[in-house]
């Protein structure tokens, strides 16, 4: 049986189904951790629930030498880096791990890094020292834009939709290649360019940003102390129920209740009802309070 190497278009439409399936599988688990653990706890562990529901799907699906949905639906199949073989139980561990645990890791390091080298701007005496920090929060800014080079990579050469294999040098092959879409390779490598200069121009404007925070004198630098790691007493009227902190953009619900604009609205696509009272909410109609005190 003849293989050929998928294409872009395959891959894409794959992930896409993929994605589709572990967004539903992802809020059936979190409406059960709501409702066996609670409002609170659900919020404190939301990320890792998420992440615990696109593990069981690949642990169902790629761990056990099963193509995903996506991957059935288009007719792809994971081979190495040969394209000879299919990969090792050890590549697919990894990039099943990459793929649930990279992105929540690599957030944690960048604010860590963050909150680290503006403590020390703010102690650094010396010109050059400052320098020196400036360029390195300016590399920590820039780390999230690896994937949209990666996502560059893929429309313009193809490969690897998901970083994660790329690292491991997965790659796919189409085992219906009847079913190719060869008239869409012109379009993919249009989008490559284009992404390629929109990175280009999120980098100059990361520059930027750092040039001007390199100018700015260090006793003008913002706080950066968080507010949550200090516990300050707060009046409970002021708090907000989804996240616990501080009220930020007061918004109101229908049922007349108060959260912030982020954490209500958030809340409104994953589950139409009132973190309160259960009562119905939908997003259109949230109201933002102004000179709320």
């Amino acid at each position: 049986m003849p293989f050929v190497r998928a294409g872009p278009a395959e891959i894409l439409r794959a992930s896409q189904k993929d994605e589709t399936a572990i967004k539903h599988l992802q809020e059936r688990l979190e409406r059960l951790v709501l409702y066996v653990s609670g409002l609170q706890s659900y919020v404190k562990h939301k990320n890792a629930v998420q992440c615990l529901a696109k593990f069981l799907f690949y642990f169902n699906t790629t761990l056990n030498g099963l193509q995903t949905l996506g991957e059935e639906y288009t007719g792809i199949v994971q081979v190495d880096s040969s394209q000879r073989r299919v990969p090792s139980k050890s590549d697919l561990w990894v990039t099943v791990l990459l793929e649930c645990l990279g992105p929540s890791f690599l957030t944690r390091i960048q604010a860590a890094g963050k909150k680290r080298i503006q403590e020390q701007m703010r102690a650094a005496t010396d010109d050059a020292e400052r320098a020196e920090l400036n360029f390195f929060e300016f590399l920590l800014n820039s780390l999230p834009l690896l994937s949209h080079f990666h996502k560059a990579l893929f429309f313009y050469r193809c490969g690897t939709y998901h970083l994660s294999k790329r690292f491991t040098g997965i790659q796919y092959i189409l085992v219906r290649f009847w079913l190719k879409d060869r008239g869409s390779a012109k379009g993919f490598r249009l989008l490559g360019i284009v992404t390629m200069l929109q990175l280009l121009a999120l980098l100059c404007q990361n520059a930027v940003e750092a040039l001007n925070r390199g100018s700015a004198s260090p006793r003008n630098l913002p706080d950066v102390t968080f507010e949550s790691s200090q516990s300050p007493a707060k009046p409970t009227g002021q708090i907000c129920v989804v996240c616990m902190e501080k009220l930020n953009s007061p918004t109101t619900t229908p049922c007349g209740h108060i959260f912030c604009w982020n954490c209500i609205t958030e809340w409104a696509q994953n589950e139409e009802r009132c973190p309160i009272c259960r009562e119905a909410v939908v997003a259109c109609r949230l109201v933002p309070l102004r000179n709320y005190s």
